[in-house]
C-alpha cells in the first residue's frame, strides 16, 4: 500500500499470490467468474499414477456418500519423485471421508520419475466414483472483499507508524496467510520481515481483519496459504499550484 499526503490516498493493492500445493497448468487468475476445466483423461492411464486402481475403484465405492458431487484430488511429490502428501477437494463428502480417501491414496500413490510432479485424479461425481487421472485440475485464487475497510485501517496505521519514527522509508512486509474454504483468515505469518517487529506486527494485525472470496479448485472452495505483499510508505507530493 502506497500512502501519499493528499485527501485522496492511492487506493492500495493487494494481490493474493497462491502458495499451497495444489498449483496447476490450469491456474485461473483471481476472481474468475468459472473456475472449471474440461477434465480430460488426456491419455493419462491411472495405473501410472497408483498401484491399484481395480483397489482404488473398489475402496472409493465402499466410502462414497450419497448425494457425493464432484471430487478430485492431487498427489504430492518431493524433489526426487517420491510421493510425498495427498489433497482431497470435495463439496460434498465428509471431513472423516475426504481423509479416508487420502489415506487409501497415499497407500496406493507409485513413486514418479519427474521431481516434484503433481499428479491429478477426479475421484468422482454425482453419477458415484469414477477414478481417473487428467492433466490439470484448474485453480483459481483468493480475492480481497473487504478492501476498502482494509485499506482504511492500513492507512491510519501507516500515519501512526510513521509519527512515532517506526517507517523511516518504504518498507513491504511480505505475510502468508491460510484463507479457509469460507474466505476467512485462520492464520497469518511473517513470510519476509520489514527489518521493523512493529510494521511486520502491524501489517499482520490488520491483514487478519481481511475477508475473501476462498481458493476454489474445479469450482470447489478449498483452504489455501497465500503470500500477500504489503507495501508501507508515505510520499510527500509537490504543492499543487493555487487556482484563482
Amino acid at each position: 500500500m502506497i500512502l501519499r499526503r493528499t485527501s485522496h490516498p492511492a487506493a492500495a493493492l493487494i494481490a493474493p499470490v497462491l502458495l499451497c500445493a495444489c498449483a496447476s497448468s490450469g491456474a485461473g487468475a483471481p476472481g474468475d467468474a468459472v473456475c472449471r476445466s474440461d477434465l480430460l483423461p488426456a491419455d493419462l492411464p491411472l495405473t501410472e499414477a497408483v498401484r491399484d486402481s481395480a483397489g482404488l475403484a473398489g475402496a472409493l465405492t465402499a466410502l462414497w456418500e450419497p448425494g457425493a458431487g464432484l471430487s478430485v484430488a492431487q498427489l504430492h511429490y518431493d524433489s526426487v519423485g517420491v510421493f510425498d502428501t495427498t489433497t482431497v477437494v470435495s463439496r460434498e463428502l465428509t471431513g472423516p471421508t475426504k481423509d479416508r480417501i487420502a489415506a487409501t491414496l497415499a497407500a496406493s500413490a507409485r513413486p514418479q520419475g519427474a521431481p516434484r510432479e503433481l499428479v491429478h485424479l477426479v475421484l468422482g461425481d454425482t453419477t458415484g466414483p469414477n477414478p481417473r487421472r487428467v492433466a490439470a485440475l484448474r485453480i483459481c485464487r483468493p480475492t480481497i472483499t473487504n478492501g476498502r475497510e482494509v485499506q482504511a485501517l492500513l492507512e491510519t496505521e501507516v500515519l501512526e507508524l510513521a509519527e512515532s519514527g517506526q517507517l523511516p522509508y518504504p518498507m513491504l512486509p511480505v505475510l502468508w496467510m491460510l484463507i479457509d474454504a469460507t474466505g476467512r483468515v485462520q492464520e497469518v505469518r511473517v513470510a519476509g520481515s520489514s527489518g521493523f517487529v512493529a510494521v511486520d506486527e502491524a501489517a499482520a494485525r490488520i491483514m487478519s481483519n481481511a475477508t475473501f472470496t476462498p481458493a476454489r479448485l474445479e469450482e470447489i472452495p478449498m483452504d489455501a496459504w497465500v503470500q500477500i505483499p504489503v507495501r508501507l510508505e508515505i510520499i510527500d507530493l509537490p504543492p499543487q499550484p493555487t487556482r484563482f
